[in-house]
């Protein structure tokens, strides 16, 4: 475990997932609030990168969604 910064995480996750949105058609709203936390920075990864994943899959069908 380690003290990091869920915004450099989330933004990280963000900045790689951007294209795949763009290329969608599905825009990518990020706004992260500055916290520290203590904990699984990879694990936090995984997590943030499974939910962006899972957003493009259901938009898919409809690429005039957001996402938030």
């Amino acid at each position: 475990m380690s003290l990091f910064r869920r915004k450099d995480v989330a933004s990280l996750q963000a900045e790689l997932f951007a294209p795949r949105f763009q290329a969608a058609g599905i825009g990518l709203d990020t706004e992260i609030a500055r916290v520290r936390f203590l904990g699984d920075a990879d694990r936090l990864t995984q997590v943030i990168a499974n939910l962006l994943d899972n957003a493009l899959r259901a938009n898919g069908v409809d690429p005039a969604k957001d996402v938030e």
